[in-house]
């Protein structure tokens, strides 16, 4: 008799920790047909194969995994959380009071990957790629800024989803 425990590398329903394959539900798996040749296991014990206690040949199994359905997604896909990407520009008394660098701080706290930068007009410009809510919550604390700047607006050049993976570290460019 086969294991109980359900393995989450099979994604076929109603499986019981075997892959899918293309032989008979009936009939014995490749590791009951060494023990049914007389070799044993541990225990010394050989497994009858069946009701003629005989292997019916060789067979060809499909080793490939059937696409998941709705009953094992959450076994079979650990989907990536959705990625967004945005652009913006930061206004208000903005620079010469650390912006930057909190913006860094709160991107490496959020896990995020992009760039930040003083413009000659004043202003900070921003670009910043990871998961939706982390995005949402990035912009809300640039919203609120460090203790001494006065942030006037977040305009938002550019908010789409991501085209590619996460960018690595956050950093400060001059």
């Amino acid at each position: 008799m086969s294991n109980p425990t359900k393995d989450p590398s099979t994604c076929a329903p109603g499986s019981s920790g075997t892959p899918a394959t293309a032989e008979s539900p009936g009939a014995p798996r490749a590791s009951q047909a060494s023990r049914a040749s007389g070799v044993s296991g541990a225990s010394g014990a050989t497994e009858a194969t069946g009701a003629t206690g005989a292997l019916s040949g060789p067979r060809t199994v499909d080793r490939s995994e059937p696409p998941p359905d709705a009953d094992n997604a959450e076994i079979c896909s650990k989907s990536p959380p959705h990625l967004r990407f945005v652009h913006g520009i930061v206004r208000g008394r903005v620079q010469g009071v650390g912006f930057r660098a909190f913006t860094q701080r709160t991107a490496a706290t959020l896990g995020l990957g992009g760039w930040v930068r003083n413009l000659w007009d004043g202003g900070v410009e921003f670009e910043a790629t990871g998961p939706a809510d982390r995005l949402d919550e990035f912009l809300a604390r640039l919203r609120q800024g460090p203790r001494c700047a006065d942030v006037e607006s977040v305009e938002l050049t550019a908010d789409q989803p991501a085209a590619g993976p996460l960018p690595g570290d956050f950093q400060v460019r001059f």
